[in-house]
């Protein structure tokens, strides 16, 4: 599972699991079709052709706001105050998530989670981060 979402798996094999995905199909990953670079490549495809991200476009600068909160902490400032704010700031623009993409979002951190926490797996969080960003919460005008 060495580089899980960076490596490409087999183009025929990612096109046809994508058919299987968009027509509903059963899947039976455990036969040994599909390498687990196939299934990772086409999880990619389908969540960054979503027609919108799954953190709605007109919240995008809420988002850059919450960054930017931990950047203008003053020396008084308490840390752990602006944390807290950041973290409360977040809680309510996930309320703001429709409900299957909030779905598909606890799926897709679980799985992440849990690539991340493979130790022959060489995609440690942050670089996890950078390959799901741009699907995530980006709007499609700036990467279009």
């Amino acid at each position: 599972m060495e580089v899980l979402f960076r490596k490409t798996g087999n183009l025929t094999h990612q096109q046809c699991l994508k058919e299987l995905v968009n027509q509903c199909s059963d899947l039976h990953l455990d036969d040994g079709t599909f390498s687990p670079h196939d299934c990772a490549t086409v999880l990619k495809s389908c969540i960054s052709e979503l027609p919108e991200p799954i953190f709605a476009e007109k919240h995008f600068e809420a988002h850059c706001q919450i960054v930017d909160m931990s950047k203008n902490v003053t020396p008084g400032e308490d840390r752990l105050k602006v944390k807290y704010k950041q973290i409360k700031t977040l809680q309510l623009l996930f309320l703001l998530i429709p409900h299957q993409k909030s779905v598909l979002l606890e799926c897709l951190l679980d799985l992440l989670h849990k690539v991340s926490n493979v130790s022959e797996n060489l995609m440690i969080a942050p670089s996890l981060g950078m390959v799901f960003a741009s699907s995530l919460i980006c709007p499609k005008k700036m990467y279009l």
